[in-house]
Formats: C-alpha cells, structure tokens, sequence
C-alpha cells in the first residue's frame, strides 16, 4: 500500500503520470481491483495529457465497468487515444474489431 500513498504524493505534486499509475493499481493489482476509483485516476491523469488514460477511459465507455457503456464517448475517445499515438488504439482504427481490441487489453 506504499506504493498508493507514495502516487498519491506524487500526484499532489504535479506529476499526472502518477494518476495514471493509480488508474492501473486499482484497475488490475493485488486485491485492490476497484474499477470506481480506477476511472477516477484515470480521468485525473487524462486531463493531464496522460495519452494510456485517455486509452483506459475509452476501453471502460466501450465495454464498461458495472455492466454501464457509452460507446459514443468509447469512440470518441479511442480515436483520440489511437490520434496520440496509443498502440492498441492506432491497431483497432486499422482493423475496427472490437473484439480483438478488448483481447488486447486483458
């Protein structure tokens, strides 16, 4: 739990990268996964220019999180990721499959 607290301070320190490090924590480490607080990292650290976040909120619009998506958002979003240059992102423009776009992200 260092490792929170230590983002955290990081964050609070102007470093947006940190948000996205909390993003990934409470997404997929330990047993921590809370997918609330993950997207709230998330979308901190997006709004720090953050161009994996921006990937992260547009995988939750598409295939949500508490079964809830917004796939207007997704795209908008995927498309800015995949505009930054988001590997995952640049490869579903060019193929446009969803599925194999989600089996990426696993």
């Amino acid at each position: 739990m260092y490792q929170i607290i230590w983002y955290e301070s990081s964050f609070n320190n102007g470093n947006s990268g940190a948000a996205n490090e909390l993003g990934h924590i409470y997404k997929h480490r330990m047993n921590l996964s809370n997918h609330k607080k993950a997207k709230y990292w998330y979308g901190l650290a997006a709004k720090g220019g953050q161009k994996d976040s921006i990937f992260a909120l547009a995988y939750y619009a598409i295939f949500g999180s508490n079964k809830k998506t917004d796939m207007d958002k997704g795209m908008r979003l995927l498309n800015q990721a995949a505009d930054l240059g988001v590997r995952s992102a640049v490869q579903y423009k060019k193929s446009n499959d969803l599925k194999a776009l989600k089996a990426s992200c696993k």
